[in-house]
């Protein structure tokens, strides 16, 4: 893959992320260097689990939280069928009211009753494993982690994501709502920046989110024919103005005291001209008239 890299111009810029991230603990650096990579470095995906704080924790229990109980209690309920359809409680008194009576039996109960205890705090281990999974998991995709990423960081595998996100309309609910929070804070953020002043950010919000109304006119194909807006000047007629211009220029040029056609002719007007694919600049060069 360096290889590749190297041949590609790329070396470089990834030996500087991966340089960032190794030797100052850079996360986001490290995360550039894996997408320059196109595969996994070692200790990335740690640290992206390393970086998820508290403040999540509350919006996903609260989200969250309800749900697992509901799933907690149903495997509960499973665990308690195979332990004779008795609740915990119903099986304490039977075990007790026995005690007396059939030791054996009890003894046999009791048993019964451990084994489904156990069986209990295995579910609630491998449910309380899977929540911390999966908050690491939407937690990094909040902060703009791609899929692969942020599946390395939960310590999950890619064939057991995409299987649980297939089956798991709630997982998939989950993961939706984090990858466009992600999106979400950088386009609030644009929006602020547009909004204070800032005039590329104002285009390019324009431009992305009304296309059609605000697309660079500079663009059209006029000489493929393309269709010209009613509102504009007619291109063909402007063409004619200019190629005018340009003639009356070149005769100023033999007759007249360069001085007295620069004022005339200003140096906007020259630079319009040589955006119209005109050679105008050149000769002004030639005859020592200063554009600026």
């Amino acid at each position: 893959r360096l290889g590749r890299l190297e041949a590609a111009g790329k070396l470089s810029e990834f030996e500087e992320k991966y340089a960032a991230f190794k030797s100052g603990g850079d996360l986001g650096a490290g995360i550039e260097a894996e997408s320059i990579l196109g595969g996994r470095i070692e200790g990335v995906g740690k640290a992206a689990a390393a970086s998820v704080d508290d403040r999540f924790s509350t919006d996903f229990l609260d989200e969250l939280g309800p749900k697992i109980e509901a799933r907690n209690q149903e495997l509960l309920d499973k665990v308690s069928q195979a332990a004779g359809g008795l609740g915990q409680k119903a099986i304490d008194t039977l075990i007790k009211s026995l005690q007396d009576k059939d030791t054996d039996l009890a003894n046999a109960m009791q048993d019964a009753a451990d084994k489904a205890a156990e069986e209990m705090s295995k579910v609630e281990d491998i449910i309380a494993t899977l929540m911390q999974k999966i908050r690491v998991l939407c937690e990094s995709l909040r902060k703009g982690c791609t899929r692969r990423q942020a599946i390395a960081a939960a310590g999950l595998s890619k064939t057991t994501f995409y299987r649980r996100l297939k089956e798991d309309g709630d997982l998939k609910h989950l993961v939706e709502d984090a990858e466009v929070f992600s999106i979400a804070a950088v386009e609030n953020a644009l929006w602020k920046t547009a909004t204070g002043g800032n005039v590329t950010a104002q285009i390019f919000y324009l431009i992305n989110r009304a296309p059609d109304a605000w697309k660079d006119r500079q663009t059209l194909a006029i000489e493929a024919g393309a269709a010209i807006p009613d509102d504009g000047p007619d291109p063909r007629a402007v063409r004619e103005a200019l190629n005018r211009l340009t003639d009356e220029a070149k005769k100023a040029l033999q007759d007249k005291d360069r001085h007295e056609v620069a004022a005339a002719y200003p140096a906007a007007l020259v630079k319009l001209q040589e955006r119209e694919g005109g050679n105008w600049g050149s000769e002004n060069e030639q005859a020592g008239i200063d554009d600026e």
